[in-house]
């Protein structure tokens, strides 16, 4: 079972279709918002709600309420952007199921987190441009750590997501690809 947990945008009709017909799991669909979409008309407003509420906490007590519900049934969980944030506030903490794997797509907001240490295997995936700050220099930060980072070339912030300006329906190919081959 996958657990995934979206972006701003929430979990979308397009996202859904595409990640359910290349995995082979039952998914699990967690949103930031109490709603399946943003509930809001564009995304720097939901952007600054979002951090106007604590979001990443409450979003990785979300996340932790329901591998806790699941429990050992999960073996992968995906974050994207917030999601990704808040997936790995989650992973720092206790109890995380010590063969959880937790996959970590633009989670920029990481680098604001870096003094927490994951608690189970955390594989980082870093668009090389972002806006905000130099994946570059992120990776080598977190690899210095211990934690896996890839820096995916000519990728923008949101290439997994079918809503977003930099989407790629091949990186979103190769990336569930690869995690569908390490449950088999």
């Amino acid at each position: 079972m996958i657990v995934m947990a979206t972006d701003l945008h929430g979990v979308s009709d397009e996202l859904r279709q595409q990640c359910e017909s290349m995995t082979h799991q039952p998914i699990i669909w967690l949103s930031p918002w109490d709603t399946a979409l943003n509930p809001y008309a564009d995304e720097k407003t939901a952007h600054a709600v979002f951090l106007e509420q604590d979001g990443f906490t409450a979003y990785a007590d979300k996340i932790r309420a329901t591998m806790v519900q699941q429990g050992e049934k999960v073996t992968d969980l995906l974050g994207f952007s917030v999601g990704a944030t808040a997936a790995w506030l989650y992973a720092s903490d206790e109890p995380v199921p010590q063969d959880l794997r937790v996959w970590l797509f633009y989670g920029s907001r990481i680098r604001d987190y870096l003094d927490r240490q994951p608690r189970c295997r955390v594989q980082t995936i870093w668009a090389e441009h972002e806006p905000s700050f130099n994946p570059m220099e992120l990776s080598a930060q977190l690899r210095a750590c211990g934690i896996s980072a890839e820096l995916v070339s000519g990728a923008a912030h949101g290439f997994m997501n079918p809503n977003s300006a930099a989407y790629s329906e091949q990186l979103l190919h190769v990336y569930l690809r690869t995690i569908a081959q390490t449950n088999s």
